[in-house]
């Protein structure tokens, strides 16, 4: 697994490369999420839709953590 940071270190992407793989790979710097294209490989393109899935569910996680941990007493935390 490869990923593609930007001069400010800011994940862009992650990708997926064999060894025998030949493909390309385009994106709009302005809207990287929305126009990141990979050619040349399904596998390419099935590993973004699932990256693209599971982003949002770890954002949402990672909120809900948050407020477990912030939860200041026992019954709070079970409501939680």
């Amino acid at each position: 697994m490869y990923i593609v940071a930007s001069p400010q270190k800011t994940i862009l992407f992650e990708m997926l490369v064999a060894n025998d793989q030949a493909f390309g790979v385009s994106m709009d710097t302005l809207q990287p999420d929305a126009s990141l294209k990979f050619t040349g490989t399904d596998e390419h393109e099935r590993f973004l839709a699932y990256t693209r899935f599971i982003a949002p569910k770890a954002m949402e996680a990672e909120a809900m953590k948050k407020e477990l941990e912030a939860a200041a007493d026992a019954a709070k935390k079970a409501e939680l």
